[in-house]
């Protein structure tokens, strides 16, 4: 159940959100459910490296501990995929995982998520 916050300076289409859902469940095998996308848009206020070639993309995503190096590298390439479609160069797109411990997680209803069955498999 990532919780993935995107802050760009540019107004993404629609169904940007659905796209990166989708690759969100293909790379980390989420539940088609566990959605949870906060979009910052900051069109005249963010301020970009110097190198930015116009739009700009950062992906900070917390999720549970437990990804390998291999699914990581796969999530990487796949954001950074997706930006080109957005027209977003490769190496204006940033990416932060944070690893939260499950205990760190007040999930369904206010549990512990390491004491709640996911229904899915972190270790990926």
């Amino acid at each position: 159940m990532p919780l993935t916050r995107v802050t760009c300076n540019f107004q993404p289409p629609p169904h940007f959100s659905e796209a990166l859902h989708a690759l969100l469940q293909e790379t980390l095998h989420i539940l088609p459910h566990d959605r949870l996308i906060v979009l910052d848009v900051h069109e005249a206020t963010m301020i970009v490296p110097p190198t930015c070639a116009g739009r700009y993309l950062l992906f900070e995503i917390s999720l549970f501990p437990g990804r390998t190096m291999e699914t990581r590298r796969r999530l990487y390439g796949a954001l950074c995929q997706l930006a080109e479609e957005f027209n977003v160069s490769a190496t204006d797109t940033r990416i932060v995982l944070h690893e939260v411990p499950l205990e760190n997680w007040g999930i369904r209803g206010g549990l512990p998520a390491s004491e709640v069955a996911l229904g899915y498999e972190v270790r990926v």
